[in-house]
């Protein structure tokens, strides 16, 4: 079950448009930082919850920590055309 449960999760990640977190003051070296740190969070964290592997816990916690622990924004998402 785990098993599926991490296919799945590659599969609904890599179709999925990633997000473009900014930061005013950081570079690309510390984005990389940040952003492991709250990828190995937010994978502690769903299981915490008890679902371990769950990426749409992991998603939620991941961006939370990007934008309220580290202070990072969406880039707003481009207009079609």
């Amino acid at each position: 079950m785990k098993l599926i449960l991490a296919a799945l999760s590659l599969v609904l990640t890599g179709c999925a448009a990633q997000p473009i977190y900014n930061h005013p003051t950081k570079n690309q070296a510390d984005f990389a930082r940040d952003s492991y740190e709250c990828e190995q969070s937010a994978w502690q964290h769903a299981a915490n919850m008890g679902a371990p592997g769950n990426p749409l816990i992991a998603r939620d916690a991941y961006h939370d920590c990007m934008t309220r622990k580290h202070g990072y924004t969406l880039a707003p998402k481009p207009t079609k055309t």
